[in-house]
């Protein structure tokens, strides 16, 4: 439907959302000026201070995860030079089956990305084994070629040595050497030689760039110019005079070579800060403007709709769009106008069928009386002639189907309440079959009872109410059926529901009949009260279940009385031995 406004408020007048505008301004431009007022207080030395304190934590982290990466490869080499067949690698004569176990462990501890593989070096340093690694190439692990490491700059890292880092050459990038000694098993100062771990320079370089600096170098000696490398394991010749500097280990150190210029330290830069504040609240502002306009716009539809289910229109509706507070109370508006839309039509239901019952009893109770007068005085006339004996017999007939269409008439309208019980579906079903049975043959039709119905499942119902149901659906079935059809008795069971179908092969319903189905004294038979499915329907309710049709013209009915879990017990169930 469409809605009209009935309320006005003005922007600036009595409105909720120029009060949030206006504080929301304040709460955005407030901290901004006192932030500027607070800066041009302040030192330009202060500034420089802390930006050398953040240098300084940034290369104290590097610094750490240096020592953590290394000491990760530090435990795995003390680890393999302590195995005691490890001598035996340093002379490569021997066959390599002898110490299958040990290249084992030492491959494990290799096959890295960031190692080459493992060296191993006489007490000259002279190259006599090599071990590939994932990321090996070239020589020393194929190939001929050289490998010299004395002339490299050695420190020490704990127990172990640091060598080199070696630049980068054609075809290679930077490595390093990480070495420890090795000794006879058993004898400690009986030195074997040295083994080491080649490894990757940018796999350790590449925490320079942690806390995002990019200006940290890794430097190595004390000499300036020295020798240094970035990030990506690049060499770069730099004086580091000057320079914010953290020792790493031996006359391995870090160097930070961005400058400490005070930030916004000249008059033309705060002025330029004043007209970057000036643009900030601008934009807030613009910003904030264009927000509370549409949070407007949205909270109108809520006014209109509240103001048109207070006017009677029930089914007033808000279009529903995104996830925010205001859809969600949208949502919920549009719940309770369904809701409330529901109650009103079963009161409705309630107050007509209540009205119907007090009608329907005042009207039983008079037409009983006199027909039971009637039955008695047709019933004592004498009939000495045949004519008059069949015509006595007619009269007493169709006063019995007066008297049950009474019947018909106040069960509908004040049926009993359930004694509800445990069910079971396959003993009813059973006993509904036996009586419908001969009916059925008499009519030429065929009552199939489905596989299903060997379950075991019971509901919690009035077994009689039950019966009825199923009788007038099967009746119902019978009537609509030709000669040499069937109609099939089945149980549906779904996880949360259970269902008694009953399908025929008739002629099936319109939409507009399923619609009417259930009004009482509605038939499309030329005999019958059109109680029974009204009667059905109600019983259906009374005991916690849904009949339903399906059906099109042509092609058969499925009446559905369908149980929620709530009302089914399972054979190992003893909830339902007693009344709930």
């Amino acid at each position: 439907m469409a809605y009209t406004s009935r309320q006005t408020i003005k922007f600036w007048k009595n409105s909720l959302v120029r009060r949030f505008f206006v504080l929301s301004l304040l709460v955005a431009s407030l901290p901004l000026l006192i932030t500027i007022v607070v800066y041009d207080r302040m030192t330009a030395g202060l500034v420089s201070d802390m930006a050398k304190e953040r240098v300084q934590q940034n290369l104290v982290q590097v610094k750490n995860s240096i020592h953590h990466f290394t000491r990760q490869h530090t435990h795995a080499l003390s680890a393999i030079s302590e195995l005691p067949t490890i001598a035996g690698l340093f002379n490569p004569t021997l066959p390599s089956s002898q110490f299958a176990q040990t290249l084992s462990l030492i491959h494990f501890d290799i096959d890295r990305a960031e190692i080459y593989g493992a060296l191993f070096f006489d007490q000259n340093w002279q190259l006599v084994n090599a071990l590939a690694g994932q990321s090996a190439s070239g020589y020393p692990y194929w190939g001929a070629g050289q490998f010299a490491v004395t002339s490299l700059p050695q420190t020490s890292f704990g127990e172990v040595m640091l060598i080199g880092p070696q630049s980068a050459i054609r075809g290679k990038s930077a490595w390093y050497l990480l070495a420890t000694p090795v000794y006879l098993a058993g004898q400690r100062q009986q030195l074997v030689g040295y083994l080491a771990f080649q490894l990757r320079l940018a796999s350790l370089t590449q925490y320079l760039s942690a806390g995002g600096f990019d200006e940290t170098l890794l430097c190595v000696g004390e000499q300036e110019p020295s020798d240094c490398f970035d990030a990506l394991g690049r060499s770069v010749v730099m004086s580091h005079q000057g320079y914010e500097r953290e020792p790493l280990t031996g006359d391995w150190q870090l160097v930070n070579n961005a400058g400490h210029e005070p930030l916004l330290d000249r008059e033309h830069e705060r002025i330029l800060v004043l007209l970057m504040a000036g643009l900030v609240l601008s934009l807030v502002t613009t910003f904030f403007y264009f927000l509370v306009k549409r949070v407007r716009r949205r909270v109108f539809p809520l006014i209109d709709a509240a103001n048109a289910v207070s006017a009677g229109h029930s089914v007033a509706r808000i279009p529903v769009s995104g996830h925010d507070e205001i859809s969600l109370l949208a949502g919920a508006f549009n719940r309770m106008t369904s809701h409330l839309d529901s109650l009103m039509l079963a009161r409705g239901e309630a107050e007509r069928k209540a009205v119907w019952g007090e009608f329907a009893t005042g009207i039983a109770h008079e037409i009983r009386n006199p027909l039971a007068t009637i039955k008695v005085c047709v019933q004592t006339l004498s009939h000495q002639k045949a004519e008059e004996q069949e015509l006595q017999s007619l009269m007493v007939g169709e006063i019995e189907r007066i008297n049950q269409l009474i019947s018909n008439l106040l069960e509908y309208a004040r049926p009993p309440d359930p004694q509800t019980q445990r069910v079971a579906l396959k003993a009813l079903i059973r006993r509904m079959s036996a009586l419908v049975t001969p009916m059925a043959q008499e009519r030429g039709v065929i009552l199939v009872l489905d596989d299903s119905v060997e379950t075991d499942i019971s509901v919690f119902a009035d077994e009689n109410q039950l019966q009825q149901i199923l009788m007038n659906l099967l009746i119902n079935g019978l009537e609509a059926s030709k000669a040499e059809s069937s109609i099939q008795l089945s149980v549906i069971e779904t996880e949360s529901t259970v269902s008694l179908m009953v399908s025929d092969q008739g002629c099936g319903m319109t939409e507009q009949q399923i619609a009417s189905i259930n009004q009482p004294f509605y038939t499309t038979k030329t005999t019958g009260t059109g109680l029974g499915l009204s009667v059905s329907q109600r019983l259906a309710e009374m005991n916690q279940a849904k009949l339903e049709f399906y059906s099109q013209p042509l092609k058969g009915t499925q009446a559905v009385l369908r149980f929620d879990r709530e009302s089914v017990c399972e054979s190992n169930c003893d909830e339902c031995d007693g009344e709930k």
